[in-house]
C-alpha cells in the first residue's frame, strides 16, 4: 500500500506496557470507512478492526477481538486496544477506500515498554560487569606484585 503521492508513510513508535490500553490515531478523517492492519515482520497484514461513523457514533463492522475497538480521535477513527498483550506488539496502520483509491495512513509500531528497557539496559549491563572484572584483576594484579 502506498499514499496517493506514493511514499509509504513513515510509522510513529509507542512504548507500552501489558495490561495497559492504548488509542492509536489515523489520519484519515472518519467520513470513510477506517479499516485497521496489524503487519508482523515475515507475516501477511492481518485486518483487526474495520469501522464506520454511524449518526456520529463509531459502528464496527468487525472486530478481531473483543479489546479492539473503535474511537473518534481528531476527526478519525482511531484503535482502541484494552489489555494490551505480547500478541499485540507489531506495526498498525489504517486504511480507507476513497474514491475508488485504498489510502494508508500513518503507520505505528508498538514496543513493550519492559522490553525497550532491557534491550537499553542489557549492553550497559555487560559492559559494567565486564569492566568490574577487568578492574578486579588489575587490582589484584597490582596488589601480589607489591607483596614481593
Amino acid at each position: 500500500f502506498t499514499t496517493m503521492s506514493g511514499f509509504v508513510p513513515a510509522a510513529e513508535v509507542q512504548h507500552v506496557h501489558f495490561g495497559s490500553t492504548i488509542i492509536l490515531g489515523c489520519n484519515i478523517s472518519y467520513l470513510y470507512e477506517t479499516a485497521w492492519f496489524k503487519q508482523n515482520p515475515d507475516l501477511i497484514p492481518t485486518v483487526v478492526l474495520y469501522a464506520t461513523l454511524k449518526e456520529g457514533r463509531p459502528f464496527e463492522l468487525f472486530r478481531l477481538s473483543p479489546r479492539h475497538s473503535a474511537s473518534v480521535m481528531n476527526r478519525s477513527l482511531a484503535l482502541r486496544i484494552t489489555g494490551v498483550q505480547a500478541g499485540d506488539m507489531g506495526l498498525y496502520y489504517c486504511t480507507a477506500n476513497m474514491n475508488a483509491h485504498v489510502i494508508v495512513g500513518r503507520g505505528t509500531l508498538i514496543h513493550n515498554s519492559s522490553q525497550i528497557l532491557f534491550q537499553h539496559w542489557y549492553p550497559v549491563a555487560v559492559c559494567s560487569g565486564l569492566l568490574v572484572m577487568v578492574l578486579t584483576v588489575c587490582i589484584t594484579h597490582w596488589k601480589a606484585r607489591h607483596r614481593k
